[in-house]
């Protein structure tokens, strides 16, 4: 009989925010728009203004006015272990 475990497929280890941060340090991904997302290493959205566009109205649409003199700016700046998100300026 046939061992199961021995067909179970390759599992992967996800990359540290450490880690990454370390590529970006040696330039190893100077030339590339990428970015940590839940430890994988993932190629970030074109920054055209046929991408940015819609998503800065989406979120004018979706995100209350606090204020009049306050303008909804999509970014993300939270980094976590696993994680390092790159804000998308508009």
């Amino acid at each position: 009989m046939v061992d199961a475990r021995l067909l179970a497929p390759n599992t992967t280890r996800g990359l540290k925010r450490v880690e990454y941060d370390q590529l970006v340090a040696m330039g190893a991904l100077e030339d590339e728009r990428v970015e940590l997302l839940d430890g994988e290493i993932v190629t970030m959205s074109p920054n055209y203004p046929e991408h940015a566009n819609p998503v800065q109205l989406f979120t004018e649409l979706l995100v209350p006015p606090r204020s009049l003199a306050v303008q909804a700016c999509v970014s993300n700046c939270r980094s976590t272990p696993r994680a390092s998100p790159s804000p998308s300026p508009t």
